[in-house]
Parts: C-alpha cells; sequence; structure tokens
C-alpha cells in the first residue's frame, strides 16, 4: 500500500521536528549553566529532558510514515 501524504502534512512534520530540535538544544544549553538556587540540584534533569526533547525532533524528521 503506497499511499501519497499531502504536501502539507508532510511540510508541517518537517517544521515540527525543527521546532522540537531547537526548542530541545535550547532547553539543555540553558540548564546546563551554574546553577543557582534550590533548582541546581535538578540540573540534571532539566538538561536530561532537553536532550529527550532534541531527539525526538530528530526522531521525527528521521521516521517515515507509511
Amino acid at each position: 500500500m503506497n499511499i501519497d501524504m499531502p504536501l502539507g502534512v508532510t511540510a508541517i512534520e518537517k517544521i515540527l521536528g525543527v521546532a522540537l530540535i531547537i526548542m530541545g538544544a535550547f532547553f539543555a544549553y540553558s540548564s546546563a549553566g551554574t546553577p543557582t538556587g534550590d533548582v541546581g540540584y535538578f540540573t540534571g534533569i532539566f538538561v536530561l529532558f532537553g536532550v529527550v526533547v532534541a531527539v525526538a525532533g530528530f526522531l521525527v524528521l528521521l521516521i517515515k510514515r507509511e
């Protein structure tokens, strides 16, 4: 079964993937700075969350729907 995807759906999927990569990278970068206050104990969790979001963006870009 080879069904052609509409161009708009494919474009939105690519834009979503790029947006997730940018947001995840920014979140990880901004969380990796010098920790301040009580939030400093959770820096690793925030950086990990940013990396997970960026990896999800890469997967959205790489995985093709059939």
